[in-house]
């Protein structure tokens, strides 16, 4: 049995391996985890089940879920993508008590080719590393989750006496006793407690949590102890015996006896060697066989699949994302909401180079779908009625930040400076629903750097430049444009992140069919 912590690189939420696979060892990790086999086939235990997989075919794995795969005779092609349950949290707080399954019966289905489609394109964006691939990247990976929770999920405490399929039932209850242990191995907890908690018999719970983990219940409390216990071995200079009353253990003598059993040397030890740099053979994780495919292989594979689809996106260390629904399907229907940016802020002749994104969005007339202190989102309709564009428009404001230019609106170097002090990073997600088709995306970005340029520019346009720093200083105030063309099948995602005083105008609109 292994516990896996997902090493997270390049600042991005996904991460994916794509592999001749012989064997995985039963394991288990935090994150979830989408297995895909583009080539032959495998055997996927997961779940307390176990299933056949071959070409094409897709399985989700869910939070803390103990699974295992082995390859056949012949060679495959597996991709694994893990998703980073706590970035995705902040934006979908859902998926606390959601659990995913696609059974058999769906694997050919409409919403799976979706999931496919989405998952391919992922992995393209992260080999190919074109340009913004990381934005592309993170956005097409919302994109992925948000279709995995309207498509294939179920909540954990739906009522099994209605539930018909016996693997959800189980996946079910496993999942929530797998996240219970979890949750509370830190301090005691007893068998009879997570029996009551799920309503069954001491006996039949420990007799599905050993078939299912191989350990008995406190030996797999004991192991996950031990494995939890070594970021404060690595990171901190807490002492061995405060270690082990954070873990849980009732005493030091049985932390150390536990770690032995998983690590083969002892707690201390492994700090030593962690601070040497010889820790080697004594981390677990060892048993995985398997062989990477060769780029060039697992292209030709994707490519025949992938649709040429993407939008911009940034993955963000913001705690609080600011997140905007809009179902493009009732504009026509709707009544016009009320428009709650603050425009009257980008009245004044001095406010004129900070209003530029609002200007525009505000001269097509649209129909205002929904409004808040950083953002609007309108939409035009055909004659008959239909939603034919979206335009997003985002700011990097709060109230603070807007009470600071209300009193520097009539003087440019009060504006400057408001500006310069503007420090927040804000992440945009918009989920838009009611479209489907192709559409062109372009995206109008005035960052912190053309603000401020802009400004400096204004204030001292009366002194004398050379005509190159004019022409350098005329660049740096250029909104950045970005345009490209998409396929959507059921929602969109669109992530902005805005850093310092910026802002964002994109405007989405239905692209003619290329004859």
């Amino acid at each position: 049995m292994i516990k896996e912590n997902i090493d997270w690189k390049e600042d991005l939420p996904v991460k994916a391996l794509v592999a001749d696979v012989k064997e995985w060892p039963l394991h288990f990790h935090k994150d979830m985890e989408i297995i895909y086999v583009l080539e032959g086939s495998i055997t996927l235990k997961s779940g307390g089940y176990v299933y056949k997989l071959s070409n094409g075919d897709v399985f989700i794995v869910n939070s803390n879920e103990i699974h295992s795969i082995e390859g056949g005779a012949e060679n495959n092609m597996v991709m694994c993508a893990h998703i980073n349950r706590d970035y995705f949290m902040r934006y979908y707080p859902e998926l606390e008590n959601r659990a995913f399954f696609i059974g058999a019966k769906v694997q050919h289905s409409a919403e799976t080719e979706i999931l496919r489609e989405s998952i391919n394109r992922c992995m393209l964006e992260i080999m190919e590393k074109g340009r913004h691939y990381k934005e592309k990247v993170v956005e097409t990976a919302h994109n992925t989750v948000a279709h995995m929770l309207s498509s294939f999920s179920y909540a954990l405490a739906e009522d099994e006496q209605q539930e018909k399929g016996g693997s959800k039932i189980l996946t079910r209850r496993l999942a929530r006793i797998m996240n219970y242990i979890c949750g509370n191995y830190n301090r005691k907890l007893t068998l009879q407690e997570i029996a009551e908690h799920e309503d069954l018999s001491i006996y039949y719970l420990s007799h599905i949590i050993k078939e299912y983990t191989t350990m008995s219940f406190q030996d797999f409390l004991n192991y996950l102890r031990a494995y939890e216990s070594v970021a404060l071995l690595k990171n901190t200079n807490k002492k061995v015996s405060v270690i082990s009353e954070e873990m849980g253990f009732s005493a030091v003598r049985y932390y150390i006896k536990h770690f032995e059993i998983s690590y083969g040397i002892t707690p201390q030890e492994y700090r030593s060697r962690y601070k040497e740099g010889t820790l080697q053979s004594c981390v677990m994780g060892r048993g995985y066989t398997y062989s990477r495919s060769a780029p060039e292989n697992i292209k030709r594979v994707l490519k025949s699949y992938a649709d040429d689809a993407g939008s911009e996106m940034f993955f963000s260390d913001t705690k609080e994302p600011v997140i905007i629904e809009a179902d493009i399907s009732t504009a026509s229907a709707a009544t016009e909401k009320e428009n709650l940016f603050p425009g009257r802020l980008f009245g004044t002749e001095t406010m004129k180079l900070l209003a530029r994104p609002y200007n525009i969005i505000k001269s097509f007339r649209e129909k205002v779908l929904g409004s808040g202190i950083n953002y609007i989102v309108s939409a035009a309709q055909t004659d008959t009625g239909e939603a034919e564009s979206v335009s997003i428009l985002v700011y990097n404001l709060n109230e603070e930040i807007c009470g600071e230019l209300r009193r520097a609106s009539f003087d440019k170097a009060a504006i400057l400076k408001c500006l310069e002090n503007v420090e927040i990073n804000t992440d945009f997600l918009v989920k838009l629903t009611g479209l489907k088709g192709d559409y062109t995306v372009n995206r109008y970005k005035m960052s912190r750097e053309n603000t401020i340029t802009t400004y400096e520019d204004a204030i001292n346009k009366q002194n004398f430049i050379g005509r190159r720093q004019m022409i350098l200083n005329n660049w740096r105030t250029f909104p950045s444009i970005d345009s490209r063309r998409i396929s959507v099948k059921t929602t969109l995602n669109i992530i902005s992140r805005l850093s310092g005083f910026s802002a964002e105008l994109i405007l989405i609109d239905r692209a003619e069919n290329a004859e």
